[in-house]
C-alpha cells in the first residue's frame, strides 16, 4: 500500500512540559522536516500534559500505521478487524 504521508520515523522535540512541542522527521539521510506543532497550556487549549501526550501520539503515527498494516494477516479475521480497517482507512484520508 502506497502511503501519502511524509515518511517516518517522526520524533517529538521539546521538554516534557513544553507548551508547544513540535514533531519532526528524524531521517539521518536528510534534513529534518517539521510535521506538526501542538499547542497547549493556554485558555481554550489542551493542558501542557495533554499537549505533550498529543505530540507523542502524532510522533508515533507512522510506526503505528506500519505495525497495523504489517500485522493485518494476524487480525483480519478477528473481532477487531473492523476497527483496524477503519484506522487504516482514516490514516489514508478516507
Amino acid at each position: 500500500m502506497k502511503v501519502k504521508h511524509t515518511k517516518g520515523p517522526w520524533e517529538r522535540d521539546g521538554a516534557p512540559n513544553d507548551k508547544y512541542p513540535c514533531i519532526y522527521t528524524c531521517d539521518a539521510t536528510s534534513d529534518d522536516i517539521l510535521i506538526a506543532q501542538v499547542f497547549g497550556g493556554q485558555e481554550d487549549q489542551p493542558t501542557v500534559n495533554e499537549a505533550g501526550a498529543n505530540a507523542d501520539l502524532i510522533a508515533a503515527a507512522p510506526d503505528l500505521y506500519e505495525a497495523l498494516v504489517r500485522s493485518k494477516g494476524q487480525w483480519i479475521h478477528s473481532v477487531n478487524a473492523p476497527i483496524c480497517l477503519a484506522a487504516i482507512a482514516k490514516a489514508g484520508g478516507k
